[in-house]
C-alpha cells in the first residue's frame, strides 16, 4: 500500500472532503476547485503579478484573488519572478474527478476504513475491519449518498467509467446491426455477367399494324400486347 504522504494519498483524501462538502451546496459545480487547478498550472507559465492579472477574469476580488496566488506561489525563494508554485491544490479537483468517475464501483464503508487509494480497494476488502468504523450520516445509507453523487457528477459533465465500459459494450452489437442491415438493404448494381442477355435486333420485330406490340423470338416465350 502507498503511504498517507503520497501523491496519490493527498488526491484520494483531498477529492472525498470537496465531494462531501459540495453534497450540501444548492449549486453542485466545482467552480473553485477547478479554478484553484488551473491557476496552478498557469503559475508554471507566469509570475506572480501576471497571474494575479490574469485571475482577474475569473474572480472580481482583489483579496481573494490576492490569497489564491499567494497560496499558489508561497514557497518560491523568489515569489515575484521564479515560475511555478505549489501543486497541492490540484489535489481538491483531480480528487473529486476520480470519486466522481469511479463512484459505480467504490466501496464508500471500505474507502473510509483506512487511508487507502480506490485502486488498493480490491487488496484491503478482506482484511479491513469494519464493525468498528464510524461514518458520518450522509453515508448511513450508501445508496442515498451514490444517488447524490451521480447528480453531482452529472452537473459536472462527468462521466462515470463503468457508464463508459456499458455504453462502449453496447454500441458495439449497435454497429454490427447497422452493418449488417446496410449490406442487407444495400442497392448494388447488376451483374450483367450472370444476368440474362437483351434481345438482339434480329429477335425483335415489329408489326405495320400494330407497331406497339412486340413479339420475341423462341428463346423468350412471351409477348407484350
Amino acid at each position: 500500500l502507498r503511504l498517507c504522504s503520497t501523491r496519490e494519498g493527498v488526491t484520494v483524501e483531498e477529492g472525498l472532503a470537496t465531494v462531501n462538502t459540495m453534497l450540501q451546496a444548492k449549486v453542485k459545480y466545482l467552480w473553485v476547485p477547478a479554478l484553484l487547478y488551473y491557476a496552478c498550472c498557469m503559475a508554471t507559465e507566469m509570475s506572480f503579478s501576471q497571474l494575479f492579472h490574469h485571475l482577474e477574469t475569473f474572480i472580481k476580488d482583489v483579496h481573494q484573488r490576492w490569497k489564491i496566488v499567494l497560496r499558489i506561489k508561497c514557497g518560491l525563494p523568489d515569489p515575484a519572478r521564479d515560475l511555478g508554485g505549489c501543486g497541492k491544490d490540484q489535489a481538491y479537483f483531480a480528487g473529486a474527478v476520480e470519486v466522481l468517475s469511479n463512484l459505480e464501483t467504490i466501496d464508500f464503508h471500505l474507502l473510509y476504513s483506512g487511508k487507502v487509494c480506490v485502486d488498493e480497494l480490491a487488496r484491503i476488502q478482506r482484511l479491513a475491519r469494519r464493525d468498528c468504523l464510524k461514518l458520518p450520516h450522509f453515508l448511513l445509507d450508501q445508496e442515498a449518498y451514490r444517488k447524490k453523487l451521480r447528480h453531482m457528477a452529472a452537473v459536472n459533465n462527468i462521466v462515470s467509467l463503468h457508464r463508459r465500459k456499458e455504453t462502449k459494450r453496447t454500441s458495439s452489437p449497435t454497429r454490427h446491426r447497422t452493418r449488417n442491415m446496410a449490406a442487407k438493404f444495400a442497392v448494388s448494381a447488376p451483374n450483367l455477367k450472370n444476368g440474362p442477355e437483351p434481345p438482339k435486333k434480329g429477335l425483335l420485330n415489329r408489326r405495320k399494324a400494330s407497331p406497339n406490340v412486340l413479339t420475341y423470338s423462341r428463346k423468350y416465350m412471351w409477348a407484350s400486347g
